[in-house]
Parts: C-alpha cells; sequence; structure tokens
C-alpha cells in the first residue's frame, strides 16, 4: 500500500518540491524528494527550544506524524492505528 508515483510527483510539484530518480544498473533506483525550506517572516516567532533530556524520552502521543493518502478510510484507519 502506498503512493503511486505520478500521486507523489503531483503532490511535490503543487508545493514547489521535487522529486529526483537516481538510477545506478544493477543496483536500482534512488528517488530523492526535495521538499521547499520555510523562511521565516519578519516577526515570526519561533517555538521555545526543548531541553535535552540524559534520560529516556517520553513517548505518549507529543510528536507530530504526517499522513498522506487519498483514499479517507485507509487514512482514518492508519491515524487510529498510530
Amino acid at each position: 500500500m502506498g503512493l503511486g508515483l505520478s500521486t507523489v510527483y503531483g503532490i511535490l510539484n503543487q508545493t514547489g518540491g521535487a522529486i529526483v530518480p537516481v538510477s545506478e544498473a544493477g543496483k536500482g533506483t534512488t528517488f530523492r524528494i526535495y521538499l521547499p525550506c520555510h523562511v521565516r517572516e519578519e516577526g515570526e516567532v519561533l517555538p521555545a527550544a526543548s531541553v535535552e533530556r540524559s534520560y529516556p524520552r517520553d513517548l505518549t502521543g507529543k510528536g507530530t506524524i504526517l499522513i498522506v493518502e487519498d483514499e479517507a478510510p485507509v487514512r482514518l484507519f492508519a491515524a487510529r492505528a498510530l
């Protein structure tokens, strides 16, 4: 299950990114994905930097995961599973 190459190309193209195939005979193909860089606007405030801890990180759901799926039932299942 996954996105088709044309879908990935379309998403990247719409957002100003690019996808570049790099092929080597006998080794296969790698697709390099380039996303546009966010440029801060004047006066934009960055969130305070988190303090690195020497003990294990808290993994109770405070992070962010991007789910890219065009079929709503699959996307909802993936969101619930995560």
